[in-house]
């Protein structure tokens, strides 16, 4: 964690889900160890990644904490389901577990002490306003759209409610129109498709509404520009 760069990075967030629960990735004095393949793992190496998700010391669940390790993060969390809340810092430390007493694994408080940040509210234009500076990224995870499992199963025989594509399609509509208008270029856009929470019924009309979108608002910055 020592190794971490002075850049800003700015993570916003669209997403069910916080992402930033305690990885499996070992802190020792050298930084952070994937204990599983037992090799060093750095955030800002590609290759790291795909080795710490292939052991799962990275998952779905986690990766935005391993962000954290390797950048001054601020996460703006776009979620329409609570909890909400006031800018909170964030900093990086450990946690143990009984099983393996003698290692310490990568995690994160917030609180009013750290070197990043984190804001979670359901309004696009309040997670907007103020952002910090810094290289602008946006994680987009369909569930934010549409989550029609909530991580449980509806069965074989589950048929989609039409209704669910009206309530993206709004959504939708209002995030582009808040990010329109700030004056800020995005570095990276991800798109995740979050299986176990959003339909895969869903996923090639919301992604293709999503780029669709994406190059829209990118064409009109160049024009702007």
């Amino acid at each position: 964690m020592d190794g971490r760069t002075e850049e800003n990075v700015v993570l916003l967030h669209l997403d069910d889900h916080l992402d930033m629960m305690p990885t499996l990735l070992a802190v020792t004095p050298v930084g952070l160890r994937d204990m599983v393949h037992d090799v060093a793992f750095d955030p800002r190496r590609r290759d790291d990644w795909l080795a710490a998700m292939d052991s799962g010391t990275v998952s779905i669940g986690n990766y935005v904490t391993a962000l954290f390790m390797g950048w001054r993060l601020h996460v703006r969390h776009l979620r329409e389901r609570g909890p909400h809340t006031a800018l909170q810092q964030v900093a990086c430390t450990t946690v143990r577990y009984e099983i393996t007493p003698n290692i310490a694994f990568a995690s994160l408080t917030l609180g009013e002490y750290g070197e990043g940040s984190y804001i979670a509210q359901s309004d696009p234009e309040q997670i907007l306003c103020d952002l910090p500076e810094g290289c602008l990224v946006i994680h987009i995870d369909l569930d934010y759209f549409i989550d029609d499992f909530n991580g449980a199963s509806h069965g074989e025989t589950y048929v989609p409610d039409p209704s669910l594509r009206g309530i993206a399609k709004e959504r939708m509509a209002r995030f582009f129109r808040a990010l329109s208008v700030i004056d800020r270029p995005v570095a990276r856009w991800l798109i995740a498709t979050s299986p176990g929470f959003c339909c895969a019924y869903h996923w090639e009309w919301l992604v293709h509404s999503l780029r669709s979108r994406i190059e829209m608002f990118e064409a009109e910055r160049k024009v702007v520009l």
